[in-house]
């Protein structure tokens, strides 16, 4: 499908519902993030914080082939959780079914690697350093604040 898609925000959503327009067969993908290519610096140099991926989640990621795996890769899974009160008691709650957690950085990367696996590249572009700034729906465009506070427009 040639229809164009724009997506806001190159995060773990935004890569991950990507993931799922190529699978269905979009062909016309930009996405638009206001940060800079992580892959051009060190995941240990981003600002990020870890996730913990519950059933729904790995599941989301099992949709798209080996995502799930190669994620599960660089994470850890946790049995369980340990709670400390004010009073330095600990108490354990297990989990049914484990845990993943994952940096957010670490995660978005290899989100955003496995978009450019195989022909995908024609499909989609991705604009780093476009921080948006407005949506006016009633002219169907989207501003964007690029390098040196310069304006751009984009209609949808």
């Amino acid at each position: 499908m040639n229809t164009p898609i724009t997506i806001i925000g190159a995060g773990p959503a935004g890569l991950l519902l990507t993931h799922y327009l190529l699978r269905r067969g979009y062909t016309n993908i930009e996405i638009y993030e206001s940060r800079q290519d992580p892959r051009l610096s060190s995941p240990d140099t981003q600002r990020t914080f870890p996730l913990a991926l519950q059933a729904r989640g790995r599941q989301a990621l099992s949709k798209i082939e080996n995502l799930e795996e190669k994620i599960a890769q660089k994470g850890t899974f946790c049995q369980g959780t340990l709670l400390h009160s004010q009073k330095g008691k600990t108490r354990s709650i297990p989990r049914k079914k484990p845990l993943l957690t994952i940096d957010r950085s670490v995660l978005s990367y290899i989100l955003l690697e496995e978009l450019f696996q195989g022909n995908n590249q024609s499909k989609l572009k991705i604009h780093f350093n476009h921080k948006c700034i407005n949506i006016n729906s009633q002219e169907k465009s989207i501003s964007f604040e690029i390098e040196n506070q310069q304006i751009t427009n984009k209609k949808y």
